[in-house]
């Protein structure tokens, strides 16, 4: 049996890769049991408390390089929070984490390859994916909550795989046309219109079966990412934003359905009419802009 706590590096400037491997690794559920009954939970802190929201948008985007020793230490200290910080990451999953993901997890990869020879050709369902590595079972506290992060955890790791082996979702889908953030517009309102009729093809996109939903919600969630990450030269540093903020709540209920579905929480039918009311959302808040 390991314990976790005894791998954690003297020098503090190695301490941001160590806790990025554990933030995606199979066994994080194991060292929160041991901070808990190291630590003193009279002292931990909320995530708030410990990163701002800049912070923590860096953080979920580039990872904890630029975090210090310090912030790093209180994380350690703060159990919660430091599940909170799990929680964002899975949820967002970019590129950066998806690529801790496959580092850490070395037995996916195997899997990834296994399945690449066998099938030779591009995987479309990370359901699909197996690895013959056990996954533990979730520990007792909390047993449901981390259950769920466990399923989240694994869909990051598995996209990930999917991910390396198509270099990315390059289907336009939706709202990830080609030019949907071009600065060729009058005002922001044409802008916000170009991308609520995008999010408007959600509706005709099938998503009866839970395969097809997963897969559309991917891509949304992809395409949000984007969106969250482009310049949007079109608009204010205000506007910019604003919208930016509401790309990021959009996106995490997106993937929050996503995680719900993956995990047999919800069915396809539920799924389908919850993602559905979240794109009526970001229809008609973009095209009410600026009366919003």
């Amino acid at each position: 049996m390991t314990i976790h706590l005894l791998t954690i590096p003297d020098s503090p400037a190695d301490w941001p890769g160590w806790l990025e491997q554990e933030l995606v690794s199979l066994h994080f559920g194991e060292l929160i049991e041991e901070l808990r009954l190291s630590g003193d939970e009279s002292n931990a802190s909320r995530l708030g408390e410990i990163l701002s929201s800049d912070e923590l948008r860096h953080v979920t985007r580039h990872g904890l390089a630029d975090v210090g020793g310090e912030k790093i230490q209180q994380l350690l200290n703060s159990p919660d929070a430091l599940l909170k910080l799990q929680e964002n990451i899975l949820l967002n999953e970019t590129k950066y984490w998806k690529q801790v993901g496959l580092a850490t997890e070395p037995s996916l990869q195997e899997a990834a390859a296994r399945v690449k020879t066998k099938l030779g050709s591009v995987v479309t369902d990370p359901a699909t994916l197996t690895t013959k590595s056990p996954v533990p079972d979730p520990p007792p506290r909390g047993s449901r909550r981390a259950a769920w992060v466990a399923v989240v955890a694994m869909s990051l790791m598995l996209g990930a795989v999917v991910w390396q082996f198509h270099g990315g979702s390059d289907s336009a889908g939706v709202l990830g046309e080609a030019n949907l953030t071009a600065n060729d517009v009058a005002t922001s309102a044409e802008y916000f219109q170009r991308i609520a009729d995008s999010g408007q093809n959600w509706f005709g996109q099938p998503r009866d079966t839970t395969q097809q939903l997963t897969s559309l919600l991917q891509d949304v969630s992809s395409n949000c990412e984007k969106l969250i990450n482009s310049r949007h030269a079109a608009l204010t540093d205000a506007e910019r934003d604003w919208f930016v903020e509401k790309c990021g709540d959009w996106k995490t209920k997106f993937d929050t359905v996503l995680a719900q579905l993956s995990a047999g929480e919800i069915d396809a039918s539920e799924a389908r009419e919850q993602s559905d009311k979240v794109m009526n959302r970001l229809v008609d808040v973009l095209r009410s802009w600026p009366n919003v």
